[in-house]
């Protein structure tokens, strides 16, 4: 069943949403006749300084971020140089250096200890001076006597 609802609003003249649409219009004369008051001014100001540094410290931030993803990507670089020093064969001086680091520091020992070469194939240099990448064997048998 429908009910109607009286309700003052569905009588409204056309002259008084005129009036109402007066009341919400805002053109160029009201605009330019907004006062602010001195606090107000110095609050905007503040809010404006305030986002700068927001912005300026974002800024920051990001360039942090930057540097560590960079300094992680050369950290990581190097490590596998070293892990595999054949990969810059063609840099004679700086592959010995990088093999007397694997040396020191015992990378191939380790490496196969924890398993990594078995996951990660190391690069080896063949006959005719290109790059072959080659794991080790899942099983090292040397003496089968």
């Amino acid at each position: 069943m429908i009910t109607k609802k009286n309700n003052k609003d569905n009588n409204i003249s056309i002259r008084e949403i005129d009036r109402y649409m007066d009341d919400f219009y805002i053109d160029k004369n009201k605009i330019e006749n907004i006062k602010a008051s001195k606090d107000m001014n110095l609050w905007v100001k503040e809010s404006i300084n305030q986002a700068q540094a927001d912005i300026e410290e974002e800024k920051k931030i990001k360039g942090r971020k930057n540097k560590t993803v960079a300094g992680i990507m050369i950290l990581i670089s190097i490590s596998f140089l070293i892990y595999s020093p054949e990969l810059v064969h063609k840099f004679y001086p700086v592959q010995i250096i990088l093999k007397d680091l694997n040396e020191v520091l015992k990378v191939d020992e380790i490496t196969s200890k924890l398993g990594i070469d078995k996951i990660i194939p190391k690069a080896i240099v063949d006959e005719n001076g290109e790059l072959i990448f080659k794991k080790t064997p899942k099983y090292n048998i040397d003496n089968l006597d």
